[in-house]
């Protein structure tokens, strides 16, 4: 058993193994392992925007509303331990909580790292929110979509960013 470390080149690593009999005799021989690049590819599947003040659906400055956010694994390989954290957004918002999952489970600050963590099949959405998000518009913010951007990991150390607006 052996562990590879998250930036180890894709190329096969070679094994040396030598092997001893009881009358001392001694064989030496080798293998190579495979290795591949990770086939994870994590985005964001959906977002939907509830919770909104005033009931419309839709995003008015002064607002406040939530947004929840699934991971989509668009590679080729199953991930595998993932969580979400909220990176950046617009000046013109306040984020007032985070969670993952459900509301059950609310992040450290907007880092969802220490919360239960999802499985992701090749081409499938995650079954639960990987992250949730509670903010405010400011009464100032202008009338356009407001940005967030989130970074997916997986247990083995890998990210990806993505962005996604709400209106």
């Amino acid at each position: 058993r052996f562990t590879l470390s998250v930036d180890a080149p894709a190329q096969p690593i070679a094994f040396t193994v030598t092997f001893h009999d009881e009358f001392g005799h001694t064989w030496t021989d080798t293998f190579e392992v495979e290795v591949a690049s990770a086939g994870t590819a994590l985005e964001i599947g959906h977002t939907e925007l509830s919770g909104d003040s005033n009931g419309d659906g839709y995003l008015s400055p002064g607002e406040t509303a939530e947004v929840e956010v699934w991971a989509k694994n668009s590679g080729t390989s199953k991930a595998l331990g993932t969580w979400a954290e909220l990176d950046e957004y617009s000046p013109h918002v306040t984020v007032d909580k985070c969670w993952a999952s459900s509301k059950v489970y609310p992040c450290t600050g907007c880092s969802c790292a220490d919360n239960p963590t999802l499985d992701i099949n090749p081409g499938a959405e995650g079954g639960n929110v990987a992250l949730g998000v509670r903010f405010t518009l400011s009464v100032d913010a202008p009338a356009q979509p407001i940005a967030f951007t989130v970074t997916f990991h997986d247990e083995f150390g890998h990210t990806w960013t993505d962005s996604f607006e709400v209106e």
